[in-house]
């Protein structure tokens, strides 16, 4: 029985997905130690809803699209879009936001929160796959798909901007252009995102504290909230060496380190595995992809090939922030690292685009 259930399933793409949430969560509870070394019950609060949430719910999200038709999936694909857009602008309202968040990025359903940006990432990429083949037939003049396209894409893009979200705008971005080469498109009709790109740019300029981020990182002493979070992330990858300090021996965790469960996760996994396992990690999330793209290669449908390059793409910007921001090569930013990283939102919206890659030879 379990042999018929597992023909279903790709098998390489099954036992990296294994590896990495079982890594995952055993990075995790080393984490959780420190945060909450005076209350055990606490802890192991803490441990269970990481367990429910990113391993448990998030191996449900992968199943049940797994077993959802490409057709199914193309009926559905615009009411979830629908859906997770308008969550996002209800995040907006001060009422729905968690307790003590300023920002627009979570929604509080008092049930539960989640972020809905991160569940665009999946929802977006998917309706757009086969929006745009659709596109192409519909609208046969050039500056007519790049407006429809700008209407689209802008609209998004300033809500998430608006959060405010820059690095998840990125990821999107990315992600898009990465399905929309997939069709082949004529330079000129690669307008959209670079007039789109241009204007955003722009706009961050004004910003002062995107500004400000970015002089912590180029001339910061350490002392700025950036700039510190900077210099203990590199002091504590490079302390890990070159076989680390074993798994629950990082020093960083009780030291402390701003959003160590989620923005700085990198950084405790190379004090603790050393150069080592942080090379291991970044190849398997190399395998990762390159198992993903493998999809798109043996696939002439246009939708599924913008669809697979897009999620190749969207965990491989992700992972690449998080572990450059980790680094001291980029800005820090708050991007999870998929399969570590405490935010659920991201990892189930991950985990369910998976589950479409994972269907898509039964489809």
């Amino acid at each position: 029985m379990l042999a018929s259930f597992l023909k279903k399933y790709d098998k390489n793409l099954l036992v990296i997905i294994v590896i990495l949430t079982i890594w995952g969560f055993i990075n995790f509870y080393s984490i959780s130690t420190p945060l909450f070394s005076k209350n055990l019950t606490e802890q192991y609060k803490y441990l269970f809803l990481f367990l429910l949430k990113n391993v448990i719910l998030a191996i449900f999200g992968f199943i049940m699209f797994s077993s959802i038709s490409w057709k199914t999936l193309k009926r559905i694909s615009l009411p979830l879009f629908i859906i997770f857009f308008l969550f996002m602008l209800l995040a907006f309202l001060p009422g729905l936001r968690p307790t003590g968040q300023t920002t627009a990025r979570w929604l509080d359903l008092k049930i539960f929160s989640f972020q809905p940006t991160e569940f665009l990432k999946f929802t977006m990429l998917l309706w757009l796959a086969f929006f745009l083949p659709r596109l192409h037939k519909e609208f046969k003049l050039p500056y007519e798909r790049s407006i429809v396209l700008i209407l689209i894409l802008g609209t998004v893009s300033v809500f998430i901007y608006l959060q405010p979200t820059f690095s998840n705008l990125a990821i999107i971005w990315a992600s898009i252009g990465a399905g929309y080469l997939s069709l082949k498109p004529k330079a000129k009709e690669l307008l959209p995102f670079v007039v789109l790109i241009i204007i955003f740019v722009i706009i961050s300029s004004a910003y002062g504290y995107r500004v400000q981020r970015v002089v912590d990182f180029l001339y910061g002493n350490g002392e700025g909230k950036t700039s510190y979070q900077k210099t203990q992330s590199r002091l504590a990858i490079g302390s890990g060496g070159i076989i680390g300090r074993g798994i629950g021996n990082s020093k960083i965790k009780f030291i402390g380190l701003p959003l160590i469960n989620s923005d700085s996760v990198f950084s405790v996994v190379a004090e603790e595995t050393g150069f080592v396992g942080s090379a291991t990690l970044i190849g398997i999330f190399i395998v990762l992809i390159l198992t993903v793209i493998k999809n798109a290669l043996v696939t002439a449908n246009s939708e599924k090939k913008f669809f697979v390059y897009g999620v190749a793409t969207w965990i491989s910007v992700q992972a690449f922030i998080h572990i450059a921001s980790n680094m001291g090569i980029i800005p820090t930013t708050g991007v999870p690292l998929p399969f570590f990283s405490h935010g659920f939102s991201s990892q189930l919206a991950l985990m369910c685009a998976l589950g479409v890659i994972n269907n898509l030879a039964n489809s």
